[in-house]
Formats: C-alpha cells, sequence, structure tokens
C-alpha cells in the first residue's frame, strides 16, 4: 500500500488532487440521504455526544419547529408535522440554535456563529479558534448570548451581530449550554453547568450575580420557566427535579423518583415542560428522564400524578407545550421519532396525536416498491421495523402495522364491549398496538420478498418476510400498511418432521401467487399466497446444512435454491418438482438473485469473496467475479432495462459494479461506513444503500443516466494507466467517498462543468480519467433521431408532386390560378423571392437555381466538410432536403458520392441515409452511369452500402435470435 501511494505521488499528483481524483472515478454521485427525523444515530454511534436542542417558534398563529441534524436544519410544520424546508450544509456541525425574530435563526458551530433567514445563511460570525459554543439563547430583539464551554464564557451580541460584552466563568462552572430567562429579571439569564451550579449572569454589566449551588445532585441537566413569574424548574443528573423561586432565592417544592420508578431505571432528567394552557385547572409538571419515560406531577397537591413507561425509546431532546393549548411535542434523541401528544383527558396524562419516525436502528435490507418505483422497504433488525420510504415526499413514510385487520377488528370490539359493560377486557386483546414493548411484535426481519404483479388484487400478499428464530414466514400488504392474515407455515407430521429449522430466505413467483422459502434443515417449501396452504416441500434439497437463497426465474416455471453449506445450485420445475439442474459452485454460498430480463444467475460465495455467475440452461459459470476482500452483503442486478451490470456491497467498504459482457469490475465506490445492502432503481437513475452505524438511507445519483457513457471514469479505461505508475485499485482504496448528506444535491451540468475544469487540457497535471468514444466499427447501426414520417416521406415526393399536379390542373379551368406558394422555405432569399413571382399555369414547377445563388450544401460538398453538410441537410423539411439533392450541380455529383460514402462508413443516421442516398440516384443515376469519372466514387460507394447493410442484417439476426429464444423458453 505505501509503494502504490509512493507511485501515485511520484506521478506528480498532490493529496487534493488524489482526493478529486477518486471521487471523480466514481460511476455515482453523493445525493442525499433519507428517514432522518430527528437523529443521525444512537448516541453510542455518534461517540455519545449530546445533540443540540431544537427550536421552536411561532409567525403569527403557525408554530415551526426546527430540528438541527449534523450540518442541516430541518423546518418541520407544527401542526402537521411535515418536512417544510431544509438548509444548505454548513462548514461544521450544528452544536446550538435559537430564533432571533420573524424567519432569522441564529446557528451555533463549533467556532462560528451563522445568522440565517429562511434556513439560508447570510452572516458568519467567527468565534475564539479554542472554544466551542454549547448554548444560544435570543431576547427576540436581535440581541443573544452564546454560551462557550471551550473559553468558559457568555457573549453577547446585539442586533448588529457585535460582540458588546462577555462574562468568563470560574474553574468551578462548566457551562452545558442550558440558558433560560426569568421575565422579571431585564438582562439576566440562568445558566446551567456540569458540576450541579446554576449561574446568574447580568450580560448587561458583564457580570455574575449569583450562583445556586445543588452539586450534591449532579450536573444540570434540564431548565424550564414556568407560566408564574419568578419560576424555574430544574432537572438533575440524579433524577431531582426542584421547583425554585429566583426572586425570593428558595425551593419551593422538590421531587426525587426512585420510588415511582421501576429499578434500575436511568433517572437523568432530559427536559422539563410546564403545561401553559390552564395553569389554574392544571399546575402539571412534566419530566422526561433518560430511558425515555415521564413523570407528571401535580404541582398543587406536591405529589407525582402518573408515570408513563418508555414514551420514547432513549432521551428525549426536547419536550415542550404550544402556548396556550394542551399540546405537547417531544422530540427523540436515539429513537429518530417526533411525537405530538394531547392532553384532553380529566387527568392530564396525554394520548398520541400524531407522530413522524423513521429507522432508529441501522437498516440491514433494502429493495424498490410500487409501480412508479419511487418508494423503498427496508427492515431493521435491530429496531425489528419494517418501513415504507419515500423517494419524493418525505410525509409518505411510513411504519407497516404487525396487527392484522382480524386483531385489529377484535380488539374494536373488545374496547366497545369494556364501554357498554365497564368491565375489563380479557387479556387476549389487552395488548397495545402502539407499544413497541409488547409481545405482539415479530421478531426481527433478516430476509423478505417483495412483488408488484398482484398489488392491485385485495385477497393477495405482496410482501413476505423471514424472521429470526422463526420458521414461518409472514405475508404482508404494504399499499394497506399492516401484516396480512396468512402465516406460511408448514403443517406436516409432527412424528417426521420435529425439526423445522428457521426460515431463511424467500422469494416470490413472478406472477405474484406463489412464495418459496427455504429453512436452515435444508428443505425448500411452496405456497399459494392466496389462501396461505402448503403446496409441496423439496426435503433435503441441500443436506447437509441449510438453504442460503431461493428465487424465481422470469417466466415463474423454474425455481432455484442455493446451499449454505453444500455449494451446490439446484434448478427445479415450479409444478413438476423435476430437478432441471445440479450445479456445483465449489463454495458455500451467501445469496441467490435471478436475472429478471435474462437466464442468469448470481451467486455470491462465502469463502473467496467472490460472485459467480451462472447460465441456467447449461449450468456452467460464464463469469467468475473476484475482487472483495471482505464478506459481501449484498448483491443486485442493474436496472430492469438491460441487466447487464451487477452491483456488489461488502463489509470492505466498497461497492463495486461489474459489466457482464467485460467480465469485469469497471467501478469501485469506497465509502466510509462499509454497506450492508444496495439497490438500483428499475429506470437506473439512481441507487440506494444501507451502512453500518448510520440509520438513513443514502441516495446516489447515477451520472451514466444524465451523461453520455463516454464522461464517465471507469477502471477500463484506467487499466491503461497502469503502465504509468497510476495504481487505480489503491487511489480508490485510500480515498473514501463521504456518504451523502441531509442538504446534499448533485446537478449534472455542474458536475460536467467541474470534471471539464479538471482535464488535462486545463490542468497539465492531472490524469484523464474519462473513457474515449466508443469507435464506431465496434458498435452496432445507430439510427437517426428524425420522426419516422421523416425518411419515410422523402423518397415519395414526386408521387405527391403529381397528384398535387392534377389538383392543380383541375383547379385551373375552374377560375383564375393564384401563384402557389413557395416549395422551400430554406431556401436562399433569391430563390423565395423568385418563387413569389405570378407564374402562368403553363410553366413547369421545377426550376433551376439561379446562377448567383449558391447553397450552402453544396458549399460544404465541395470544401469536404461532410459533417456540416450532414448537420444542413438533416436541418431541412423533407421537401426542402429534395431540392437540395435533386438541383445539385454536375460538378458536385463526384463531392456527393464522397459524401455518402462517409456518411455509410459512419453507420450513423442509418435509415435517414439510405432515403437520401435513393433520392440522390433516382435523379442522377444517368448521368453518374454516363461519366467514366463518377463511376469509381460510384462503386466505392456501392461497397460502403453493402457492408452498413450486412452489419444491420447482422444485428437484427441476433436480435430475432434472442427474441425466439426467450418465447421458446417461457
Amino acid at each position: 500500500m505505501v509503494q502504490a501511494e509512493g507511485k501515485l505521488l511520484e506521478g506528480g499528483l498532490e493529496e487534493g488532487e488524489l482526493v478529486a481524483l477518486g471521487q471523480r472515478t466514481s460511476l455515482y454521485a453523493p445525493f442525499r440521504v433519507l428517514g432522518l427525523v430527528t437523529c443521525e444515530g444512537s448516541g453510542r454511534m455518534l461517540g455519545g455526544t449530546s445533540s443540540p436542542k431544537p427550536c421552536f417558534y411561532e409567525l403569527g398563529i403557525a408554530p415551526f419547529v426546527v430540528v438541527p441534524l449534523g450540518r442541516c436544519l430541518q423546518l418541520y410544520d407544527g401542526r402537521t408535522l411535515r418536512l417544510l424546508s431544509l438548509s444548505n450544509a454548513l462548514p461544521s456541525r450544528i452544536t446550538a440554535v435559537a430564533h432571533l425574530g420573524r424567519e432569522r435563526l441564529v446557528v451555533a458551530t463549533q467556532h462560528s456563529l451563522h445568522i440565517t433567514e429562511q434556513l439560508r445563511s447570510r452572516v458568519s460570525i467567527e468565534t475564539a479558534p479554542g472554544g466551542c459554543i454549547v448554548g444560544l439563547y435570543a431576547f427576540g430583539n436581535g440581541v443573544f448570548v452564546a454560551v462557550d464551554a471551550g473559553e468558559r464564557c457568555a457573549r453577547t451580541y446585539n442586533r448588529d451581530n457585535e460582540l458588546v460584552s462577555e462574562v468568563f466563568f470560574g474553574e468551578d462552572i462548566t457551562p452545558n449550554g442550558l440558558i433560560v430567562h426569568p421575565p422579571t429579571m431585564l438582562d439576566v439569564v440562568c445558566i446551567g453547568s456540569d458540576q450541579g451550579r446554576i449561574a446568574l449572569v447580568d450580560i448587561c454589566h458583564s457580570r455574575i450575580l449569583q450562583t445556586l449551588d445543588f452539586s450534591k445532585h449532579g450536573a444540570v441537566t434540564a431548565l424550564s420557566e414556568s407560566p408564574a413569574l419568578d419560576i424555574i424548574g430544574m432537572g438533575f443528573h440524579d433524577g431531582s427535579v426542584i421547583i425554585y423561586d429566583i426572586g425570593r432565592g428558595s425551593i419551593l417544592d422538590q421531587y426525587n423518583l426512585r420510588m415511582h420508578l421501576p429499578l434500575g431505571t436511568s433517572l437523568t432528567v432530559n427536559a422539563l415542560c410546564f403545561r401553559n394552557d390552564d395553569a389554574n385547572a392544571f399546575p402539571h409538571l412534566f419530566s422526561f428522564h433518560s430511558d425515555g419515560s415521564l413523570c407528571i406531577y401535580d404541582l398543587e397537591a406536591r405529589r407525582v400524578l402518573d408515570t408513563i413507561p418508555r414514551l420514547h425509546r432513549g432521551p428525549c431532546r426536547m419536550a415542550f407545550f404550544y402556548p396556550r393549548e394542551p399540546i405537547l411535542l417531544t422530540i427523540g434523541d436515539e429513537d429518530n421519532r417526533m411525537n405530538m401528544f394531547i392532553c384532553d383527558s380529566p387527568s392530564g396524562a396525554p394520548r398520541l396525536l400524531k407522530y413522524r419516525a423513521g429507522h432508529r436502528a441501522p437498516p440491514t435490507r433494502i429493495r424498490f416498491i410500487g409501480e412508479d418505483y419511487r418508494q423503498l422497504i427496508s427492515a431493521g433488525c435491530s429496531d425489528q421495523q419494517l418501513r415504507v420510504t419515500s423517494t419524493v415526499v418525505s410525509h409518505h413514510h411510513r411504519e407497516l402495522s404487525q396487527v392484522t385487520t382480524r386483531l385489529r377488528r377484535a380488539r374494536k370490539r373488545a374496547r366497545q364491549m369494556q364501554h357498554e359493560r365497564a368491565i375489563e377486557a380479557s387479556d387476549e386483546f389487552a395488548l397495545d398496538e402502539d407499544d413497541p414493548d409488547t409481545a405482539s411484535l415479530l421478531p426481527p426481519v433478516t430476509e423478505f420478498a417483495v412483488s408488484e404483479a398482484r398489488q392491485n388484487d385485495p385477497d393477495l400478499a405482496n410482501l413476505v418476510t423471514c424472521h429470526l428464530g422463526r420458521s414461518e414466514a409472514y405475508t404482508w400488504r404494504y399499499a394497506e400498511n399492516h401484516r396480512y392474515r396468512h402465516v406460511l407455515r408448514f403443517r406436516g407430521d409432527a412424528s417426521t418432521d420435529l425439526d423445522q429449522g428457521t426460515a431463511t430466505c424467500v422469494s416470490i413467483s413472478t406472477c405474484g401467487h406463489f412464495a418459496a422459502v427455504g429453512l436452515s434443515v435444508g428443505h425448500v417449501d411452496l405456497f399459494n399466497l392466496q389462501s396461505g396452504l402448503h403446496r409441496w416441500r423439496i426435503r433435503d434439497a441441500h443436506h447437509p446444512g441449510g438453504v442460503a437463497g431461493v428465487a424465481f426465474d422470469g417466466s415463474g416455471g423454474l425455481l432455484a435454491s442455493l446451499g449454505s453449506h453444500d455449494g451446490r445450485l439446484g434448478i427445479y420445475r415450479h409444478q413438476s418438482r423435476e430437478k432441471v439442474a445440479d450445479i456445483v459452485v465449489h463454495s458455500p454460498g451467501l445469496q441467490l438473485i435471478w436475472s429478471p430480463v435474462s437466464d442468469l444467475l448470481a451467486v455470491s460465495c462465502a469463502d473467496d469473496f467472490s460472485i459467480k455467475v451462472f447460465e441456467a440452461a447449461s449450468g456452467r459459470c460464464v463469469r467468475w467475479l473476484r475482487g472483495h476482500t471482505a464478506r459481501i452483503t449484498d448483491i443486485c442486478f442493474s436496472c430492469q432495462a438491460d441487466g447487464r451490470q451487477i452491483l456488489s456491497t461488502s463489509l470492505d467498504g466498497t461497492l463495486r459494479t461489474w459489466d457482464l459482457v467485460a467480465g469485469r469490475c469497471v467501478d469501485v465506490l469506497r465509502m466510509a461506513a462499509a454497506p450492508t445492502s444496495c439497490a438500483m432503481s428499475p429506470r437506473g437513475d439512481f441507487i440506494v444503500t444501507t451502512h453500518v452505524g448510520h440509520i438513513g438511507i443514502c441516495m446516489w445519483h447515477c451520472k451514466a443516466y444524465y451523461r453520455g457513457p463516454s464522461e464517465q471514469g471507469n477502471m477500463v479505461a484506467l487499466s491503461s494507466r497502469a503502465g504509468n505508475g497510476l495504481d487505480v485499485e489503491a487511489l480508490w482504496r485510500r480515498h473514501a467517498v463521504q456518504l451523502p448528506d441531509l442538504a446534499m444535491s448533485w446537478d449534472p451540468v455542474v458536475s460536467a462543468v467541474a470534471d471539464a475544469t479538471a482535464s488535462p487540457e486545463n490542468n497539465p497535471r492531472c490524469v484523464s480519467l474519462t473513457v474515449e468514444p466508443i469507435d464506431d466499427a465496434h458498435c452496432g447501426v445507430v439510427f437517426s433521431s428524425q420522426p419516422e414520417s421523416y425518411w419515410l416521406l422523402l423518397p415519395y415526393l414526386d408521387e405527391i408532386k403529381e397528384q398535387n399536379k392534377a389538383t392543380r390542373e383541375s383547379d385551373s379551368v375552374t377560375g383564375t390560378q393564384k401563384p402557389p406558394p413557395p416549395l422551400v422555405a430554406e431556401l436562399h432569399d433569391g430563390y423565395r423571392e423568385a418563387a413569389d413571382a405570378s407564374v402562368s399555369p403553363g410553366i413547369e414547377d421545377r426550376r433551376p437555381l439561379p446562377d448567383s445563388i449558391a447553397s450552402s450544401f453544396v458549399d460544404a460538398l465541395q470544401r469536404a466538410d461532410f459533417a456540416t453538410a450532414a448537420k444542413r441537410l438533416d436541418a431541412l423539411t423533407p421537401a426542402a432536403a429534395d431540392v437540395e439533392i435533386r438541383l445539385l450541380p454536375p460538378e458536385a455529383l463526384a463531392d456527393a458520392l464522397s459524401f455518402f460514402t462517409w456518411r455509410l462508413q459512419s453507420e450513423r443516421d442509418f435509415e435517414l441515409a439510405q432515403a437520401q442516398l435513393r433520392v440522390f440516384l433516382n435523379e442522377h443515376a444517368e448521368l453518374i452511369m454516363k461519366e467514366p469519372a463518377l463511376q469509381h466514387g460510384a462503386s466505392k460507394c456501392l461497397r460502403a452500402l453493402d457492408s452498413s447493410w450486412l452489419r444491420c442484417e447482422d444485428t437484427l439476426s441476433k436480435v430475432l435470435f434472442l427474441c425466439q429464444y426467450l418465447r421458446d423458453s417461457v
């Protein structure tokens, strides 16, 4: 590796150029990330760093919530919880945010402050290099306070963004960003610390008025203002909650939850909020703890009113009541969830009104679904969720309910009976479907299969899942967002089938009626999705060991199964269970996929980390793709249009693109985090990936969809550079491409300009990584972009003229004939004026051009500029092109023959060149036969015509043979 780096640096490339070079070589560009609502990952994934507090503000009566995520800001509607806007990415991670007024925000990063308007940065303020801003508080008139934990100080800025005061704390106070402002104390803020002390700071006179010492309770973890004047709530690390009167300097009340929460519960208070809609009727205080539990305090009775466990999966970043409304909004820190509650019960307990959520653990499998293929279905192994994610609209994200329709109706009836008879519901229907900790949740999803064939049929499931430790497979209807009633379970003889094993893989047939399930004991079962009944079982299909993968072919007539230990690939007929082929893979298998447009099967191997491609008809291995250095996590074929590429992800941190025709890797995308799954959209415009430690779904643009293939960098073109000391594999392994950000976008036009700027012509030290255009002699026949009527009408203009001449003669008998309109609108102005002159009926329409008028087409022919001549001729209408060709002067015929020879040899605009050549020969064939000088050019044109037709005929024969083969195989 060190030698490879030395070769790269010896080639004259600097470190920055190498990074840009490694990113330009990829076929994919990072676009955006999906599924992030309130967090980027759990606290353990992000190294335990605390997340910045969101910001709430109102414009008139419309509430808005700003949630900082990484380097971006997300703006949500406070009523519908829909994502309204997304900010541009800031230079570094956001540490705090506050509302200045109207649509202006102040955003803090580690070493700078940014004033934003409508989420667009307007002003940037640099801070101390050694500091770290952890908290912000804005007074509403443009004045704000920034708390710096690194410098242990609080700075005040005026409305002109100028520093006006600075207060430094001692060694006994390390501010942690918690700030509140008592309304009755002007220019005074209360700042919490990690040592359990709260400082009252006068920002106008730059002094500390008082320090409240609560160090025996640990760090201050939550501060909140109450509707009563000079009253604040304090939360501490040990779970204590203190109600303090700042004006009098006394403790009004104190609570400790050790006796109210279950043993072993984390007591740290993360958020406090007072109910403010009716303080006299509901004097309640809500405290949220690090395990996600909620405690409600009755301040008038001085007691704990209620405790609700596991309201969030993990700590709560922020909780607040809407002004003068009984609506509570909570924002989770680790569960990627935002909940809205309404407190409309007599006891004041909240009930869930609406929520916005995403995966709370990294997803491990992802696939495309839907008619428009703008939706994704993803499964997380740790969070036990099955979610549908939209690539277009964020509020279409949803989780599939694990409660069937039958069970939901039964629970509804039980609630009605409980209400009517005032009795408790039976234990059978006592499960709360919104509670994630109930026994109704299925184990984590290990594999799933989805089909769009019968998605409009309400009697058929279109999604089947396998779960950890379960021998049965479960059916779903993803359009209806719930689990289907059928459970795919083999009901055999208990004496012979004591060990059912677990379901390891699943596949749905092309017709959508059948599902094949592979088991860990080596059996393969087939089920009917409409009735849920078991059809047949192949016993010991792979024994010893289990089934690693099952797949149906494109027609649904064949079923393939792969063994996880025996290294064999079996192909069976769907109806008769007859074994068609038994292929030896010579390696334990990990995954099996069957191309939807061909007869190829791809198998990922466990021992050598390679991919083997087999032909189902002959059973031979046609491609052996090697290059990964760690376990392959997922493989998939490219878009349904061609299926000529395979995408593979591996724990070595790379996503590789393999070309089946060339039989080698054409692109390597080294990522910052190891990918666990990948999928390409059927249109081929983008791919999606999931990664270790990331709960978001990353989208990557396919550059080949927006540009020509000649502009893509790949390993085929780079292999020619190996002799110059440029190790491409080492380049990709060394420089990882960063994962997409929330606000990251990719413009094909801008990227094309950037790539052109970095080309060798503009930078002599940069190595060109673009693929040269494919030689026309090695490609098929290329047709023109003209409409079909254009080249079909061109050879038959004589017949149309004869019909029009008969019509004009019949019209001339009845009355005076008007001057005919000009035949060609694109001819020279002199000819247009001559055509507009009055013409007697007896004069023939075909007239030679005046000698003073020269056609630009003829000029291009005489200069031997055939490309310009072709553009000029193709730009004309059929009638104009007919006149240009027929009125060629005799001295230009030799150049015209050379022009048509060149055009036929270029293998472009095949049908248009044939039509134009036919018009040329019909008009000038007699003169060519009489002139010996023209016969030599005509013979060369004939040879070019024969060669072009042979290539076209060969291409058509191959296509017809392939169509016949596919029809016979079906």
